[in-house]
């Protein structure tokens, strides 16, 4: 029991402890902004990693803040429940460990694959009013402020910081370069290549815009055929994801010594854990013959 309280005081010490230091990190990023100006907000940003950038900007950064308190919050609560039932206090850490990182990852990968999907979808829309503003002479950098404040989600956090790295005197193909590698979709790489090749050769950039808008309309017609085929796939996949739970929870109900025997013994934990690793690589595979790759 004393073991379980240390567990238990050491998760809420970790969450503390991040709680804090994010908190600090926001607070001192406002008062750079605030009296620093911009450069030194960006000067701030750069020891952030390739891969966390890229997380903000799917997901934002409320999101990710609520994540870390979630999952070392659900991990301790599982831990003690497994503990309750019987299970060995290294198992039950090792497996409640490993569900948070695996559920966070599944999830993460889950809120990608939408937002990729709504900013597919809303492209096209944004370009079209990319190419009236340039008719009229705009800038591209209050093109990019001004799509960042009409859009919402990914296509809004994406290109407010491509505003901001304009704003802060870095060169166009820079930054097209460094939103084509945060947001890895084919059709917004075009985009970034055509802007960046604009300004280093010049010519009518409407123009150009206007027939990459024609190709990208006819890749999402394409797509939505591939959805429409693969659609009994991805059913079939929910479909086995949601077996293992209900039979656990079949068990729970009307079976409590097969589900007792499955927590607590050695050989039923072992059943345990061969079912969640083949329902994960299942569904891994399934999601990766059926997506499509832009």
């Amino acid at each position: 029991m004393s073991v379980l309280l240390s567990v238990c005081l050491g998760w809420g010490a970790a969450c503390l402890l991040l709680w804090q230091w994010q908190s600090r990190r926001e607070a001192w990023l406002q008062q750079s902004q605030r009296y620093g100006g911009q450069p030194e907000s960006r000067e701030a940003a750069r020891p952030l990693p390739q891969w966390y950038q890229q997380m903000v900007t799917m997901v934002g950064q409320e999101q990710l803040t609520r994540w870390c308190w979630q999952g070392p919050a659900g991990a301790a609560l599982a831990c003690i429940l497994l503990v309750a039932n019987g299970m060995p206090l290294w198992l039950a850490l090792l497996l409640a460990v490993g569900g948070a990182l695996l559920l966070g990852l599944l999830l993460y990968q889950q809120l990608q694959q939408r937002a990729l999907e709504q900013f597919r979808t809303g492209l096209p829309e944004v370009i079209d009013g990319m190419i009236r503003a340039l008719r009229v002479g705009a800038p591209l950098a209050d093109i990019f402020q001004q799509v960042a404040r009409q859009q919402r989600g990914l296509m809004s956090r994406l290109f407010a910081q491509m505003h901001d790295e304009l704003q802060v005197g870095q060169p166009v193909a820079q930054v097209m370069r460094q939103a084509a590698s945060r947001v890895t979709v084919a059709e917004f790489q075009f985009l970034t290549i055509v802007l960046s090749l604009q300004q280093e050769t010049g010519g009518r950039l409407s123009d150009v815009l206007a027939q990459l808008v024609e190709t990208l309309r006819a890749r999402q017609t394409l797509a939505a055929s591939i959805q429409t085929i693969t659609a009994e796939s991805r059913n079939s996949a929910k479909v086995l994801a949601a077996l293992p739970v209900i039979i656990l929870l079949v068990l729970f109900s009307t079976g409590r010594e097969h589900f007792t025997y499955l927590m607590t013994t050695a050989s039923g934990q072992w059943v345990m854990g061969y079912v969640s690793i083949s329902v994960a690589v299942g569904l891994w595979l399934i999601r990766r013959l059926t997506r499509l790759q832009g």
